[in-house]
């Protein structure tokens, strides 16, 4: 159906009334295997009130034993673990997966693969709680997050909401580095460091993507 948007979500079988969002309770956020920080709390002029400046940022890579092993088994399967939201509540752990495939869009029956093959492990590194999981598609329009989610992305469309011109800007991502992307729109090419970007996401729009290949 033209202009509808899908996101396919696998979620282990439980009640609807057992799961409690996962921003009411302490959880830890990797995004590409790295804890992410969005935003900084800046105190306004004359002790003015506080306010929330969300500028996108590179995360160095730091190691981790359960975001590694699951991402190995993902990519084994074809695909790359993009976000796990690990959430403890009480006897239970709550497990948030997106995946992502280059190429080619998730679907169904790529979550539903990857719940199976990841969910042994799950238990076995949270023995003894009840685990459940929910695997997650990236969507069409995904918000990206950190700056080093974009090597995923590059040949896509992609729109950033530019600091300096108060205003979005799209285009075929190009390149990717630690300190800045590059998009390009037809002829024309956008050097942008993180520090322009205040937020970015996946575009789906048909015409922005005619645009970018102009």
């Amino acid at each position: 159906m033209p202009g509808t948007k899908f996101q396919f979500v696998v979620k282990s079988k439980i009640a609807d009334d057992t799961l409690r969002p996962l921003d009411t309770t302490p959880c830890k956020i990797y995004i590409g295997g790295v804890d992410i920080r969005i935003g900084e709390v800046r105190k306004g002029a004359s002790d003015g009130p506080f306010f929330l400046e969300s500028i996108l940022r590179w995360t160095p890579r730091v190691a981790d034993p359960l975001f590694d092993s699951l991402d190995g088994i993902v990519r084994a399967l074809g695909m790359v673990l993009l976000e796990l939201v690990v959430s403890h509540q009480k006897s239970r752990v709550q497990v948030r997966l997106v995946i992502y495939k280059n190429g080619a869009d998730v679907g169904t029956k790529d979550c539903s693969m990857v719940h199976r093959a990841l969910l042994p492990r799950l238990d076995l590194a949270f023995g003894g709680k009840d685990v459940y999981m929910e695997v997650a598609s990236p969507g069409i329009d995904r918000v990206i997050k950190d700056g080093s989610e974009f090597v995923h992305y590059i040949g896509r469309t992609v729109r950033c909401y530019i600091v300096d011109v108060s205003d979005w800007v799209s285009g075929t991502l190009a390149e990717v580095s630690q300190s800045n992307i590059i998009l390009k729109t037809g002829e024309k090419t956008m050097n942008l460091t993180y520090d322009k970007i205040a937020k970015a996401r996946l575009c789906s729009s048909a015409k922005a993507v005619e645009e970018a290949a102009l």
